[in-house]
């Protein structure tokens, strides 16, 4: 039998997360047009085994590996107490760098890549993504005040500590908050 493929089918991917920081995975959306400011990025960084979530504003993608290497890092192993074995990307040129490569290495976090071109791979992460934006973005919308930046920042950071407050499906039993 003959028959035309687009792709195959992704299997879920086994995870090694069997405790919080055990594995991460990373995304970036972006440019979002924001009135004023121009555009801007956002980084988002999901717990694979809590499904906490942080996300970060950045005015550039180029900032990305900086913030996850002085900001993000440092403050979750001292906020959990635990270090970050594994985070998983796209292959996106703010993940690929040497610098960035070379500074995992040298803290012993396992970097693996999704397959080009399958953001299916990192669906984790491509699930905030679009849960982040389209929530901020009705929040907006209610709020009548769709393109203003500093507005549309804070209304994202609003659903995040909201989200972080009730269980997301992750593996442990109490919010990520809790947990």
């Amino acid at each position: 039998m003959q028959a035309k493929f687009t792709r195959y089918p992704f299997h879920s991917s086994e995870t090694t997360a069997k405790a919080p920081l055990d594995e991460v995975v990373m995304d970036v959306v972006g440019p979002l047009k924001l009135g004023a400011a121009g555009a801007a990025y956002f980084l988002t960084i999901v717990d694979v085994y809590t499904r906490m979530t942080w996300v970060y504003v950045l005015p550039k993608k180029s900032d990305v590996a900086e913030t996850v290497k002085t900001d993000w890092l440092p403050m979750v192993e001292r906020q959990q107490d635990r270090l970050v074995k594994a985070i998983r990307t796209d292959r996106g040129g703010e993940f690929l760098s040497k610098d960035f490569s070379t500074w995992l290495k040298k803290q012993g976090i396992r970097h693996s890549l999704t397959m080009p071109y399958s953001p299916a791979m990192n669906g984790i992460a491509e699930r905030a993504n679009r849960t982040l934006t389209e929530t901020a973005r009705g929040l907006l919308i209610e709020a009548v005040l769709v393109g203003t930046d500093q507005i549309y920042r804070n209304a994202m950071r609003a659903f995040k500590s909201l989200q972080q407050r009730r269980k997301e499906g992750g593996e442990g039993e109490l919010s990520p908050l809790i947990g």
